[in-house]
């Protein structure tokens, strides 16, 4: 499969990359439990278990902010945060099956 390179004009890509810097300022936060070498080491499913994992967490931090029906959220960052880790792991999860050779 080739990827196409992204259209200047895209109106998605600047939300994409400042999510993938999201994503890496998560992963060097955590770079001294392993980095790369370590997740293509883990089974897929286990990274996938994870990742669900993770999902729960955003989850629960939208429902410990709700007022009134209403998603209530101070610090909006947080919340990407949040949403970086279940992104990571499902980046992991995709590397690891096919072996480090990701599209």
């Amino acid at each position: 499969m080739n990827i196409p390179e992204p259209q200047p004009d895209s109106p998605t890509w600047p939300t994409v990359l400042r999510f993938a810097k999201l994503m890496e300022m998560k992963l060097s936060q955590n770079r001294h439990k392993g980095d790369r070498e370590a997740w293509l080491k883990d089974c897929s499913w286990k990274l996938i278990d994870r990742m669900l994992d993770e999902a729960e967490e955003a989850g629960e931090f939208i429902s410990n902010r709700m007022k009134k029906g209403r998603f209530i959220i101070a610090f909006p960052n947080d919340f990407s945060l949040e949403c970086a880790d279940v992104a990571n792991f499902a980046m992991m999860a995709a590397d690891s099956a096919t072996k480090g050779k990701l599209l």
